[in-house]
């Protein structure tokens, strides 16, 4: 299928069927995509979901032949499972099923997973390991199955804030049906997902992401199968988007609007229409549209800095000063996958606002479409394709207190009033406590004569020991931050499950009070941040 010829995406499940007049593609050929996909992590006792999808057969029908499983664990022993063998005729634009393999019985530890897909297209027989894409390894799917659950305590859910489902499909990328995503999800450990599937991409028709769709098809359809899968267990989902906006320089930057109930229209970097990129409509004014419906918004990796391609092609910014000026939003997801320069700017962005005397929270998440094992990307347009470790699903993770009752409406209280750790490994919260007994958690605000402070933290043997606490004062007159270290040695008794009381800390000016740790196993290095307490001097 021909398309405008736009170079400058990269994507995730990535589409390759899509060419560019006068340009030949080395990621073309042939066959529907072919892929198997399942967790980087799997709960204890839970069985591993391997999904598998196959898209495009409409245009390459196939016969699905057969599916096995190697499963090669830590010790050297090998496993052999047959999941599929009955052929059969795929001809649908998207095909795609889920597969339980039972790994060792109470076994803990890493499995090497390879995939082998046999499929019969025309006359021809065709051998897939793991996926069919050109250029990149057939690496083993890496799976860590646990020997304890996330870490974390009483009234605390784990989630993905930031992930795209199969209605972001257009001519570079697509994500994981909605069903599957959770199914996977909660063999991971989590308990609650937002799907944020891209505005430029919810109000395309399906199978043609350049076609219109005056009905919104995609959007009603997410909304129906949110619906219905939070009817079926505890596990909850919610119903979010992606915008695209005009930031202060009229650059399209993107939004978080979560627990909306209609669509925002937003496709200037949707790569849609030729030189057709300014925003459809400005920060402010998405701002104000989602919280008159009953939403709430964060930033969406605030200081991302794209390619140059990017920037020209697309029109694509960062937030600016201006932008971030602006009310109505609760925070910034700018933990987006992995801890690089754009991470570094939007931490240092979210402490000045902080200092600023903002009631500003931070969120995690991966920013992933699909992509629970391994992230792909085309790094040349038309001619490369790499994998990465980074912007896997799961890897970056929301954790919120919900005091009561678990369900939709708790997580968006939640997030609203930033009752919310960050981490990638370790558990950590704090609470504050003034001399006439009134506790507070984390997004909570507390006055008085002096106010006690008890940090507690939990890490496991997936994350390793905790290393280093690290409690975080922000003067609200002075606009500084003071650091108080707590240091753990590895045979430290309570280096995994620890309580730190650090009591009658008094000031005379209002302050903040925030928390990081950090845990280490062999190479490997966790973080935790946590959402301030604010506390006001009586």
């Amino acid at each position: 299928m021909d398309i405008p010829f736009n170079p400058f995406y990269v994507a995730l499940y990535p589409e390759i069927h899509y060419t560019f007049d006068l340009f030949f593609s080395r990621l073309w050929h042939a066959q529907p995509e072919i892929l198997a996909d399942c967790p980087w992590r799997i709960n204890p006792g839970c069985k591993i979901p391997l999904l598998c999808i196959i898209k495009h057969a409409d245009r390459f029908p196939i016969s699905l032949e057969s599916i096995a499983v190697e499963m090669l664990y830590d010790d050297g022993t090998r496993e052999n499972q047959t999941i599929w063998a009955t052929p059969y005729p795929i001809k649908t634009y998207h095909w795609y099923n889920v597969f339980l393999i039972a790994p060792r019985k109470e076994y803990s530890g890493n499995i090497l997973i390879s995939v082998y897909i046999n499929i019969q297209q025309g006359h021809h027989a065709h051998h897939i390991v793991n996926h069919n894409y050109r250029g990149i390894m057939k690496s083993p799917l890496k799976v860590h199955i646990a020997k304890e659950p996330l870490p974390a305590l009483e009234h605390w859910y784990y989630g993905e804030s930031h992930c795209h489902s199969f209605h972001s499909d257009d001519q570079v990328e697509f994500g994981a049906p909605v069903s599957a995503t959770i199914q996977l999800a909660t063999a991971m450990g989590l308990n609650w997902i937002a799907i944020t599937d891209h505005s430029y991409d919810l109000d395309d028709t399906y199978g043609n992401a350049l076609h219109y769709d005056h009905n919104l098809s995609k959007w009603k359809k997410l909304k129906k199968d949110i619906q219905n899968e939070n009817g079926k267990s505890s596990f909850k989902t919610i119903l979010g988007e992606e915008i695209s906006c005009g930031s202060a320089r009229n650059k399209n930057i993107h939004l978080l609007a979560y627990g909306i109930n209609n669509f925002i229209p937003g496709g200037g970097d949707g790569a849609e229409r030729w030189f057709r990129t300014r925003p459809d409509l400005p920060l402010k004014k998405v701002l104000r549209i989602v919280k008159e419906d009953g939403g709430i918004a964060y930033a969406a990796h605030p200081q991302e800095r794209f390619t140059l391609g990017e920037r020209f092609m697309l029109r694509r910014g960062h937030w600016e000063k201006e932008d971030h000026a602006l009310t109505d939003y609760c925070g910034l997801q700018f933990w987006n996958g992995k801890q690089d320069k754009s991470f570094h700017e939007g931490y240092k962005r979210w402490i000045e606002m902080l200092l600023q005397g903002r009631r500003i929270y931070c969120i995690g998440g991966d920013d992933s479409h699909g992509d629970f094992n391994v992230f792909r990307q085309i790094r040349i347009p038309l001619v490369k394709m790499i994998e990465s470790p980074y912007k896997v699903f799961g890897k970056v993770r929301t954790c919120i207190f919900c005091e009561n009752e678990f369900n939709e409406k708790s997580i968006l209280t939640a997030l609203a009033k930033g009752h919310i750790i960050v981490t990638s490994g370790p558990f950590a919260t704090l609470s504050a406590r003034n001399e006439q007994g009134n506790t507070v958690g984390i997004g909570g605000e507390i006055s008085g004569k002096k106010v006690d402070i008890v940090i507690t933290g939990r890490s496991s043997e997936e994350f390793g020991d905790i290393e280093q606490v690290s409690l975080y004062t922000g003067n609200l007159k002075d606009r500084n931050e003071k650091k108080q270290e707590f240091l753990f040695k590895a045979d430290y008794s309570n280096a995994r499950d620890f309580e730190i009381k650090n009591t009658s800390l008094q000031t005379a000016d209002p302050v903040y009070f925030r928390l990081e740790a950090t845990s280490r196993k062999g190479k490997n290095a966790y973080t935790v941040y946590t959402n301030p307490i604010w506390y006001t001097p009586a």
